[in-house]
């Protein structure tokens, strides 16, 4: 697997999403978790940090953190963030994940935004943190795997993967 790359320490532990529209607060969890943050100081922190920031926490908490807040809450966090004029493709996915997990946010459900923690890329699979679970919080905690291109494109109808964001300031890491 000569085209592998994955971030150091990439054994993080998941954070399954408390609501269905947190998916973004438990991706950022998870950022400050890798980071070595004290883990009774995240949440607090996340949470004053980006509505200190002017970002509308109280909504972003019922209806999940705005695409347009996306490059503010990043910065304001401390986060690298990115965003591009074309699709995200894998050379930019390896390029941030060298860094730390990348925070991303895309459509891979039907018509709504979601966040993964992506760990790992290659040419044909990503390996990534998901909040969401079906039945079980611990479902949250494991790494998964998916191809890259479900993660870059979705299955192109109605879940558009990374290139439905990719304008967005969708990539967020830590340098």
């Amino acid at each position: 697997m000569s085209d592998y790359s994955r971030c150091p320490n990439p054994k993080l532990r998941g954070e399954p999403q408390s609501i269905a529209s947190m998916c973004w607060f438990a991706g950022y969890t998870m950022m400050f978790r890798w980071r070595g943050m004290e883990e009774k100081l995240i949440r607090n922190h996340v949470w004053n940090t980006l509505e200190a920031a002017g970002i509308d926490v109280k909504s972003a908490k019922t209806t999940g953190l705005k695409l347009k807040d996306n490059k503010a809450a990043g910065m304001a966090l401390g986060l690298k963030v990115r965003g591009y004029g074309q699709p995200v493709t894998v050379h930019n996915l390896r390029e941030l994940v060298r860094h730390s997990p990348v925070w991303a946010t895309g459509r891979w459900f039907e018509n709504t935004n979601h966040v993964y923690v992506i760990t790992g890329v290659s040419d044909d699979w990503v390996e990534y943190y998901d909040p969401w679970y079906d039945h079980n919080p611990t479902e949250a905690m494991d790494m998964r795997r998916a191809t890259t291109e479900w993660i870059l494109q979705g299955d192109g109808k109605s879940a558009t993967g990374l290139a439905h964001t990719f304008q967005w300031f969708p990539l967020q890491f830590f340098e």
